[in-house]
């Protein structure tokens, strides 16, 4: 079972010069940048949720940490401090996270048990408070359960994911629409008004209005 902390140093691992690891990487990478630009285009939205606006927009009236237990991974969607890391399908964001990542699967095929990740459940999602390098080569490995730890917050209030999206209205494709109907409108204007004091004028480019 991939799981999570401590992992082999790829300095010291016998698959440190295993292309296959590298490759998985870059794949997981390219996934991950590949959904970040599809995300600016469509507005819609692939990353984790985040723990911390939990804090700011509930109250936690109790946590209880419940054991281990195998967690399905497809319900493991946010993160405690890492939002900005990892894609909501735990792709790699940036570059810098490789050298463990490759410790890590290095690691997993080397044979080395590693101890469970951290989550917090609230309600029926989970949030990794430690593991996101474990949880992103299970992934990339096929795994669709791993061992974890698991606390449970009771909060109360509406969670942030419930309230009514606006999203799609502040989207930056959106806005950039926005932006380019508003100096469409500018431009009919400025027509409108040349016919009219300054004939042969003509349409002004964007730099202009």
């Amino acid at each position: 079972m991939y799981t999570s902390a401590r992992y082999l140093p790829l300095s010291s691992s016998p698959f440190k010069n295993d292309q296959s690891f590298f490759e998985m990487f870059t794949r997981a990478y390219a996934r991950g940048q590949w959904r970040k630009a599809w995300s600016f285009l469509t507005g819609k939205s692939h990353s984790l949720l985040d723990l911390q606006s939990i804090k700011q927009n509930c109250e936690i009236n109790a946590h209880e940490t419940i054991g281990t237990q195998t967690v399905q991974i497809e319900h493991i969607r946010g993160s405690e401090g890492r939002v900005h890391d990892f894609d909501h399908d735990f792709n790699p964001l940036v570059n810098c996270t490789r050298d463990r990542w490759l410790g890590i699967a290095s690691a997993l095929r080397h044979g080395r048990h590693l101890p469970a990740v951290i989550l917090v459940q609230v309600g029926d999602l989970f949030f990794v408070r430690d593991g996101h390098h474990r949880i992103s080569v299970a992934k990339a490995y096929g795994e669709t359960f791993i061992e974890a730890r698991v606390i449970v917050w009771q909060v109360e209030g509406p969670l942030p994911w419930d309230c009514p999206a606006t999203l799609q209205n502040s989207s930056p494709m959106n806005q950039l629409r926005n932006f380019l109907s508003t100096n469409q409108s500018l431009i009919h204007l400025w027509n409108s008004i040349s016919q009219h004091f300054m004939p042969g004028a003509g349409t002004p480019s964007l730099e202009q209005l």
